[in-house]
């Protein structure tokens, strides 16, 4: 059985491939310019979720807002504002490659091993 100490740096190991792999993808994609505003975007996300993650913002139920909304209503007003209201979203649009859309949420099949690895321990 996984201890939850390794469960957690398997996982920030996961995150540190899959950012690595999403940063190549942006680079062979993208233009350097915005290969750079995308790599600034996902370390700023990143530092963020995980500052987040750290402190048990997301975890505590005590807040007035959930941790959950905390975590995701920047990440929904970026896209609102930016994307969807600027020329930024016309260009995303046309430049972007319907396999690196899918290359961008293959991680999720990790995040949700993990989360199961984490809810039935007796799995391993």
């Amino acid at each position: 059985m996984t201890s939850a100490i390794s469960l957690s740096n398997l996982f920030i190991a996961y995150v540190a491939l899959v950012a690595a792999v999403v940063a190549i993808m942006l680079a062979r994609a993208l233009s350097a310019r915005a290969t750079l505003t995308g790599l600034i975007g996902l370390a700023l996300w990143l530092g963020y979720a995980g500052a987040l993650g750290y402190f048990g913002v997301v975890d505590d139920t005590t807040l007035r807002f959930p941790g959950i909304f905390i975590l995701v209503t920047p990440i929904i007003g970026l896209v609102s504002l930016v994307v969807v209201r600027s020329p930024v979203g016309r260009h995303l649009a046309t430049s972007v490659s319907l396999g690196l859309l899918i290359g961008l949420q293959v991680f999720r099949v990790g995040v949700e091993l993990t989360l199961q690895r984490r809810r039935v321990p007796a799995l391993g």
